[in-house]
This record gives C-alpha cells, structure tokens and sequence, in this order.
C-alpha cells in the first residue's frame, strides 16, 4: 500500500536526482545547497495511536523574524503508514543557502487519509482535538516564489494533525559541521509554541 501511494512521490525524486546527475555531468555550476539525509522518527503518536506520518522540510528565510519568515525550498517526505518509528532513509536538497539568515524546519503530520501523502491545509471547522493537537502554517503566494508565513493559533478542528516540528538554524549547524563530513542527531518533535534547547551531536564520516 505504502509503495502505491508514494509512487508519484518516488517518480518526481527519480528526476530531480536525474536532473542533478545531468548538471554535474555537463560541468555546470550548482546553487549551495543543503543536503538533508531524513533517516527515522521514534515515539510518534497521533492520540495514543500510531501515525500515518509524512515529513515536510522547508528551508525558511528569517531574516524579518518569525512574523516575516518566508519559504526559500520545500520538500516532502513519503508517507509511511500505521507506525511509531517511521523509517524513511531519504535524501533532499534544499537552496539555495547563500547570503540569508536561513533556518531548516522539519514539520511531521499525520494523515487520516493515506491517499493524500502531503502537509493539510488550515481548516476551520471539522472534529474536535485536544489542545495543541493540530496547528497549521498559512500558506500564501508572493513574489519571486516566495511564500510569507503567518502563524496560526491552535487549530482544534483539523481532520489530519500537525504533530510537530524541529526548527534549526543554519548557522548553528554551520559552527557544528566544521571539519566534520556529516552531521547526525536526534530532534525533539515539538509544538512552535513551546521553547526548545536543541544540541547537535556530529560524526566524522
């Protein structure tokens, strides 16, 4: 089920990377970027239930503060479905990186209804959910193809629920890559509203 559903998902990857493979092999120079390698998720729970959970990866200009905040590129994860520990081994990029105060944000939903593998829209009527439950980005178009952010109070009434987030900003992952390959940790999922001391832990690799 999980291979249908992310079929068009899994094509789209297959030629962004064919694209990429094209532009080195003709020597053409690429935009910075950021590579984001999503490994896994642990203990993620929709109403004491496992998720049907999909991951979108924004990199976020926020140079304006969080009231001005813009999206500079997007990607979303496959959906992976009825599980606690979701496993996605994926790799995105994201740019490009240069000359902006720019922040990586990693935002987890879970979706009632599998066949729609992308992040909900803000909705104002539906069931009810418990405080905290759901909360949604305001999504609308600008120019240059950017997108302001506005951010919303808690939506109760959301059929599919925004589980949380992990916001770093790239200078902090900037001091932590230096002289190491890679960078790998373990994020905290939390609501925008609570407040968050994330450490990096790295590796050489």
């Amino acid at each position: 089920l999980e291979f249908g559903i992310n079929a068009d998902r899994a094509f789209f990857l297959e030629i962004r990377k064919a694209e990429e493979e094209l532009k080195h092999s003709l020597g053409l120079a690429l935009e910075d970027q950021l590579r984001v390698h999503l490994m896994a998720g642990r203990r993620l729970l929709w109403r004491a239930q496992p998720v049907n959970v999909h991951v979108r990866l924004e990199l976020i200009d926020t140079t304006d503060g969080p009231d001005g905040w813009k999206v500079v590129d997007e990607s979303d994860s496959t959906l992976k479905l009825w599980t606690a520990v979701p496993r996605w081994d994926e790799h995105h990029e994201l740019g490009p990186v240069e000359g902006r105060s720019l922040a990586l944000r990693a935002s987890c939903f879970h979706h009632t209804e599998v066949w729609d593998s992308y992040a909900p829209e803000p909705a104002p009527g539906g069931p009810p959910g418990g405080e905290g439950e759901a909360r949604a980005w305001e999504h609308a178009g600008s120019e240059e193809g950017q997108r302001p952010l506005g951010r919303l109070p808690s939506i109760r009434q959301q059929d599919k629920g925004f589980l949380g987030e992990v916001l770093l900003p790239l200078d902090q992952l900037s001091q932590a890559a230096s002289g190491c390959a890679e960078i790998v940790g373990w994020f905290p999922v939390l609501d925008p509203a609570q407040a968050a001391d994330m450490s990096i832990s790295t590796r050489r690799s």
